[in-house]
């Protein structure tokens, strides 16, 4: 039986837009430790809507909601909110372009701004807050079913094989 206490949390690949070109790594670093530069601004796409490899997702509808909801939150290294030393800065802007969530991340952290340099700041996480969480194969909630995460059941108008994905409201 499938753990029905994890955390909810996507990985997404990376795809940033630089508004500080790495070309020079050694002079950022220089100004980072400093303190002349003191932040870094990127925009990244943190979510794609459609079928992932964690078998997580939400309704069609409720994504422009989500996807704005991040705005003015920490940008976390982690999932581990009530560390400040996970903190790395802020959520700039976040909003649901097509059927990607793209973010402006604010780093302010000399941790956060040398890891993203030194490109290992190269794919992120979202976490989110939940009322329930539906079954995609029975539509009742999950925690009352009896499916499995990314398991493949008989299922749709063609009874075809289809993986169990948690739908998050």
């Amino acid at each position: 039986m499938e753990d029905r206490s994890i955390l909810p949390q996507l990985l997404s690949e990376p795809c940033l837009a630089e508004n500080h070109p790495k070309a020079d790594r050694a002079v950022m670093l220089k100004q980072i430790e400093s303190g002349e530069l003191a932040s870094i601004d990127f925009d990244a796409r943190v979510f794609v809507y459609g079928h992932n490899r964690n078998h997580l997702t939400f309704y069609e509808q409720d994504l422009p909601a989500l996807a704005s909801s991040f705005k003015n939150k920490p940008f976390l290294r982690d999932h581990d909110a009530m560390n400040l030393s996970s903190r790395d800065g802020i959520i700039l802007s976040s909003a649901l372009d097509g059927a990607s969530i793209m973010q402006k991340n604010q780093l302010t952290t000399r941790q956060g701004m040398t890891d993203y340099i030194e490109s290992r700041i190269d794919r992120f996480s979202i976490s989110w807050e939940y009322e329930d969480i539906h079954c995609s194969i029975c539509r009742s909630s999950w925690f009352a079913c009896s499916h499995v995460r990314g398991r493949k059941y008989k299922a749709g108008p063609n009874s075809q094989e289809l993986p169990c994905e948690l739908i998050f409201t």
